[in-house]
């Protein structure tokens, strides 16, 4: 009976330990890899949004390929060739026969690894100069207000041989060109080159800056007007308020000015200096997060600034509050 049960047993539960090979068996050196590699790959962990990467879209890919000047599918389905240094050889006055097939790969190599298509069109850009036109034609459409010179390594080169070396279109040039003309003409009529709703879009999207009132160490008079201002029902007293109020800050503006001008009076003359000088917010000494700090009584450190306005050197004095209590005033 107890032979059957353990038959029994062992036809329901097989023996995870009991292999097909006899006793002779050597496991192989590579037989646990697969279960290694398994246990030493990370996977990502699961959120509960997708994660966006942008570097990843093909749309992105497709232009960094193009700004690299390497093969790439268009979105309509169009392959677009390679960006390869173009032969050309020619005769014009310029100086493009000077220069040397080296020289071109370069400058070809210069070009297509700049990373993005707006720093590409600034290169561009940067070798395109405007001058004034030398001889003007009684043709009405050859009336430019500019003439292009175009400057490779120092030395102008026709338009043709430019665009062969980069192997750019016309019309990549021709827009580049016309940026040129706008940057001119903004600089010429004073005008911005960008508009304030572009200025305000970054601003906003690309910073974090706050502007605020400061919360703390303010002027003790400025408080005192305001509070009255706000706050009184006496339309004489309110009246008188704004007047002491804009007076007083009249005279702190005026202060600021006449600091500012000692600064630059002993930067610019050896026998004059400027100092400024401050005592600076307390400090708790030691400075801890602990809950129990908070009701309890701290040392208190002082610490009094002197500021040279011409060079710039700054010294620090500290003392606490069992070497002095009172402390000097403002």
């Amino acid at each position: 009976m107890a032979a059957t049960m353990d038959k029994e047993n062992n036809d329901s539960e097989p023996d995870p330990y009991d292999t097909d090979e006899g006793d002779d068996y050597v496991p192989d050196d590579h037989s646990d890899s697969s279960e290694n590699d398994e246990t030493e790959h990370v996977t990502p962990r699961k959120t509960k949004k997708r994660r966006k990467n942008i570097a990843l879209w093909k749309r992105n890919e497709k232009k960094r390929l193009r700004t690299a000047g390497k093969m790439y599918e268009g979105h309509k389905g169009k392959i677009r060739a390679e960006r390869n240094l173009r032969p050309f050889v020619h005769t014009c006055r310029y100086s493009c026969s000077k220069m040397s097939e080296a020289e071109r790969q370069t400058f070809f190599d210069k070009f297509y690894n700049i990373p993005t298509y707006d720093l590409q069109t600034a290169f561009l850009a940067s070798c395109i100069q405007k001058c004034e036109v030398v001889r003007r034609s009684q043709r009405a459409e050859c009336n430019r207000r500019f003439s292009t010179k175009i400057m490779v390594s120092n030395m102008r080169v026709c338009k043709a041989f430019f665009l062969k070396t980069l192997d750019i279109s016309n019309r990549r040039f021709t827009t580049v060109c016309e940026k040129v003309d706008r940057f001119e003409y903004c600089n010429v009529n004073q005008k911005p080159l960008v508009k304030l709703s572009y200025y305000r879009h970054t601003f906003n999207t690309e910073f974090n800056h706050q502007f605020h009132k400061p919360h703390s160490d303010t002027c003790s008079k400025c408080d005192k007007l305001n509070n009255i201002i706000k706050n009184s029902n006496n339309e004489n007293e309110v009246s008188i308020s704004k007047v002491s109020l804009e007076l007083h800050q009249r005279k702190a503006q005026k202060a600021c000015e006449m600091k500012k001008m000692d600064a630059e009076n002993s930067k610019a003359l050896d026998d004059t200096i400027a100092i400024c000088f401050v005592l600076q917010q307390t400090l708790p000494t030691p400075l801890l997060t602990t809950s129990k700090v908070f009701y309890l009584r701290q040392l208190w450190t002082y610490n009094f600034c002197i500021h040279n306005l011409g060079t710039g050197e700054a010294r620090m004095y500290t003392w606490d509050e069992t070497v002095l209590v009172e402390v000097p005033k403002k």
